[in-house]
């Protein structure tokens, strides 16, 4: 009998270490499937993400922020604290939650700004142009009177004085060239349009935005003095009907009693080997020269200028 309770407790025993092993078995199990499909699914949402970034994001760079929507632009570009109709999605997402509804809106706009003064300098070009200089000539009325041939004037005295007062006057004017020249001034341009949805909390938009940029230039290789006199194409021609004069080495120049300064005089020797290289004869291309440098000091032209002194010297 007690053979038998000593088996029975024996078998008891076994029974229950095994039910208690493979419990521990299970759980062991369980935890490291468990631990597996964790990590498993980590590396997955991290890999996601990751491939999320990289596909959905744009390069970074700074851009002109537009003021979208009449409202905000009434308001001189509050609207971040202001939208809660269909442009919240531009100016603050988190408006979508101020307001129930449905909301439409279709901004379309366009935005010019003139910059660095640019309107005044181009008043004071076209009223340099267009009105009279101090010699009475407009800049048409002065490339005229270079135009006409010396013989139509009564007098060689009549021609040279006509032709410096309409040369003095255009002169004049290209003083104003070098404010177009200057550095930060042009017009900026900006269009926009687009199509903004708001339902309830729920928000849609689609957006254009185009930019434009307008740099005033003068092209400088354009501006030759051979168009101040047509029809010719002979340079010691053209100068003597620039200058109404017979004989350049004689009437103009230094011969003549008008020497340009000694600060511009290396701007008149610029000019003289310009007009050597085009065909003149020395003593004519430094009469030439030195009238030329001498009228512009006469018109009060800034000779230090590096764009005055191209114009110059293209004007040979």
């Amino acid at each position: 009998m007690r053979g038998r309770l000593l088996l029975i407790k024996k078998s008891a025993v076994d029974t229950v270490r095994m039910v208690l092993q493979d419990w521990r078995l299970s759980v062991k199990e369980h935890l490291l499937n468990t631990w597996r499909y964790s990590y498993k699914s980590s590396w997955k949402a991290v890999f996601v993400g990751v491939a999320a970034v990289f596909c959905l994001s744009s390069p970074a760079g700074a851009k002109e922020w537009i003021i979208l929507g009449t409202r905000a632009l009434g308001m001189g570009g509050a609207g971040v604290a202001v939208a809660d109709d269909a442009t919240a999605p531009h100016w603050n997402p988190a408006a979508l939650a101020r307001r129930a509804g449905l909301d439409v809106e279709m901004p379309v706009g366009v935005n010019v700004a003139a910059e660095g003064g640019i309107i005044k300098t181009a008043d004071e070009i076209y009223d340099a142009v267009t009105e009279e200089g101090s010699n009475g000539y407009t800049l048409e009325e002065a490339l005229d009177e270079l135009a006409k041939p010396n013989t139509d004037y009564a007098s060689e005295i009549d021609a040279i004085d006509a032709k410096r007062g309409a040369l003095g006057d255009i002169l004049a004017t290209l003083n104003k060239v070098p404010e177009l020249e200057r550095e930060g001034q042009g017009a900026l341009a900006d269009a926009y349009g687009g199509l903004l949805i708001r339902y309830r909390n729920f928000g849609f938009s689609v957006a254009g935005l185009g930019y434009g940029a307008v740099d005033p230039y003068v092209n400088l290789n354009v501006a030759s003095g051979w168009n101040l006199v047509e029809g010719l194409t002979d340079a010691t021609a053209q100068f003597l009907q620039l200058y109404g004069v017979d004989d350049l080495a004689t009437d103009v120049g230094s011969n003549a009693g008008r020497t340009p300064s000694g600060a511009n005089q290396g701007l008149a020797d610029s000019v003289q080997s310009i007009l050597t290289d085009a065909g003149m004869l020395a003593d004519d291309a430094e009469a030439a020269a030195q009238e030329l440098v001498w009228q512009a000091e006469q018109a009060e032209l800034d000779l230090s200028d590096p764009t005055i002194q191209t114009i110059i010297q293209n004007i040979a």
